[in-house]
């Protein structure tokens, strides 16, 4: 086993990070975060904000290194006014856009061979992404991910030095065509690496901080793909999903207001990178619009289920708490 670096950062953010081949039109957009779908311009007023609930499931059969997590995942989306800090060129006048911040805190503890190390109790993974409304394609303007985490570590011999603490932080951002990104990390114990990358033309492009809420905006029923930055690799990758959606009858146990919801109908989807850079695929359910006018769950990410590096187990996030928008 040896150390991991950006690529490793999966093992606890594995959001947003996926890919597969690319689409020659862009994808139609709904406002499926509101109540009335078809609110596509007017997105002043929005506050949202979900909370998940993140749970570890250990594989079987365990290997040497083994490890147990906790935690949440909240995640705010709010309407702004994006100013000329946040293109790479500028910007001659601010304009109206979404915010969304997500932040991942966790807790946890490797073990070796049975014993366990010492334990790690606020983790964290923050990311910040700026970008256009639906009827502009929500185009990302620029994102900011800040990791600080604890991984396991490959010259260990014994459980007390298995965890060790890293941290990076990555920027990507792009001209108003999103024809280009310019990208930045700053990974601890490097040198910090600065790229500008030209991107492809056609389909739809997110950025990799988004594509979590880019979902609820696409109909899962058809093919998927679409473009993004992978971080990992500083390069330009795209997505696709790996099965037809299924339709299901999904088990939640979320607030809402002041209601429980024990069952939601929802579309389940199977997606990741696709041709060199495959993987494994990450399996999703998001409610589905059932009234365009007056749609209750708001296309929400209901649930995901994940593997963790190095074949440890899976992560599962379920959603526990949900504020949307007032309209």
């Amino acid at each position: 086993m040896k150390r991991i670096s950006l690529v490793g950062a999966a093992l606890l953010a594995p959001l947003f990070l996926f890919a597969g081949c690319v689409q020659a039109s862009a994808l139609p957009l709904k406002a499926n975060w509101y109540a009335n779908t078809n609110n596509l311009t007017d997105i002043s007023g929005t506050r949202e904000r979900l909370t998940y609930d993140l749970s570890f499931s250990p594989a079987e059969p365990a290997g040497e290194v083994t490890a147990e997590y906790h935690g949440t995942l909240v995640t705010e989306l709010e309407n702004v006014t994006i100013t000329a800090d946040k293109r790479p060129e500028g910007l001659a006048v601010g304009f109206t856009g979404y915010h969304l911040r997500s932040e991942t805190t966790l807790a946890g503890v490797f073990s070796l061979n049975g014993e366990k190390g010492e334990s790690f109790e606020a983790d964290t993974i923050v990311s910040d992404v700026w970008f256009t409304s639906a009827a502009e394609g929500l185009r990302p303007v620029r994102s900011v991910k800040s990791v600080d985490i604890h991984i396991p570590n490959s010259a260990a011999s014994s459980a007390s030095e298995l965890a060790v603490r890293y941290t990076y932080t990555f920027t990507a951002a792009y001209n108003e065509a999103v024809t280009r990104a310019e990208l930045t990390l700053a990974e601890s114990g490097k040198e910090e690496v600065k790229r500008t990358l030209s991107l492809g033309s056609g389909g739809s492009f997110f950025d990799n901080e988004e594509i979590a809420f880019a979902l609820r905006a696409l109909t899962l029923t058809g093919s998927l793909s679409f473009r993004t930055v992978d971080p990992a690799r500083m390069e330009e990758a795209d997505i696709i999903n790996f099965a037809a959606a299924a339709a299901v009858k999904q088990e939640t146990n979320f607030l809402m207001g002041d209601k429980t919801v024990t069952e939601v109908d929802g579309m389940r989807i199977s997606y990741g990178y696709g041709g060199d850079n495959g993987g494994q695929a990450q399996t999703a359910v998001y409610a589905v619009c059932t009234n365009p006018e007056e749609n209750l769950y708001r296309n929400v990410l209901l649930r995901l289920e994940t593997s963790a590096l190095y074949g440890l187990g899976t992560f599962t996030y379920e959603l526990k708490e949900a504020q949307f928008a007032q309209k």
